[in-house]
C-alpha cells in the first residue's frame, strides 16, 4: 500500500513523500527481505505490544531511518552506511513507525518535528 507523509519541520516547512507502506507485528524485521522497492521510500508500522523491535539491516546499506512515536513524534535517527566491511547490523529501537529513505535524500535532522500520514480510501 502506498500513503501519503507530510515531514514537519520546526521551521514551518515540510516535505511530501508517498513510501510505500507496511503494517507489521513481528518484533523482529530483517529489512533485506522487507524492501521490496529498493531506492524508494517506505514506511513501516509496528503493531506489536512489545517495547522494543529489532531490526537487522545486514545487507542493506545507504539508508536512513527515521523513528516516531506513537503520536507521530519524531523520536531519533539512524544511518546504515557500507562501510565496506561487511559483517551484520542490527538496531534495537521503541519506534511505532519507521520511515526509511535513502542515503540521497536531503533531510535536515535537527529540524525535523513529526510526521502526518494519510491513507487512501478503498474502493468498495
Amino acid at each position: 500500500m502506498i500513503s501519503n507523509i507530510q515531514i514537519n519541520f520546526s521551521n514551518q516547512t515540510f516535505l511530501h513523500l508517498f513510501p510505500y507502506t507496511l503494517s507489521t507485528d513481528k518484533p523482529t524485521l530483517v529489512f533485506c527481505d522487507l524492501i521490496k522497492h529498493r531506492g524508494k521510500p517506505m514506511l513501516i508500522q509496528i503493531t506489536h505490544n512489545h517495547i522494543n523491535t529489532f531490526l537487522d539491516l545486514t545487507s542493506v546499506f545507504d539508508v536512513v531511518l527515521l523513528y516516531f512515536d506513537e503520536n507521530n513524534e519524531f523520536i531519533g535517527a539512524s544511518y546504515s552506511l557500507d562501510s565496506g566491511i561487511g559483517g551484520t547490523f542490527v538496531l534495537l529501537t521503541q519506534a511505532r513507525k519507521i520511515l526509511l529513505l535513502p542515503f540521497s535524500f536531503v533531510i535536515n535532522l535537527p529540524r525535523v518535528k513529526n510526521i502526518e500520514i494519510s491513507f487512501p480510501k478503498n474502493s468498495n
